[in-house]
């Protein structure tokens, strides 16, 4: 079963934005979530177990586009997907097999296009097996 590792409620604010733990099954509804300075969530990542899919995508039509990632436990980008579609029922995604007892780390964040990789609002999130 994949879920996030216990981190507390962390809220270190580092240089790509905050870092945020927390516990529970990553089952398919499972949000990982990037917020705006209001509170409001802007972008979101959600994972299916069952088809090892990431789904990607721009909840807030604020002009900015959303990125998530999936890194490793080194924080090597393993695959990602981007979704500027300003809140419509487009949504990207990608699939990868993630591997029984490995960590992983979903980031999500704004962008400013589909080729910008410096993201605003990032939050990043302990997955593992």
């Amino acid at each position: 079963m994949r879920r996030p590792i216990l981190g507390g409620a962390l809220a270190v604010a580092s240089a790509a934005g905050m870092i945020v733990g927390f516990s529970g099954s990553a089952q398919a509804a499972t949000c990982y979530c990037s917020y705006n300075s209001n509170n409001t969530v802007v972008g979101q990542v959600t994972f299916n177990d069952d088809a090892d899919r990431f789904y990607v995508w721009d909840t807030h039509a604020d002009g900015h586009g959303v990125r998530g990632y999936l890194l490793n436990s080194n924080f090597k980008v393993l695959d990602t997907a981007y979704d500027g579609s300003g809140a419509d029922s487009t949504i990207a995604s990608f699939q990868y097999d993630v591997k029984e007892g490995v960590t992983y780390w979903i980031k999500v964040g704004t962008v400013d296009g589909a080729s910008d990789t410096t993201t605003s609002n990032t939050y990043e999130y302990n997955f593992y097996e």
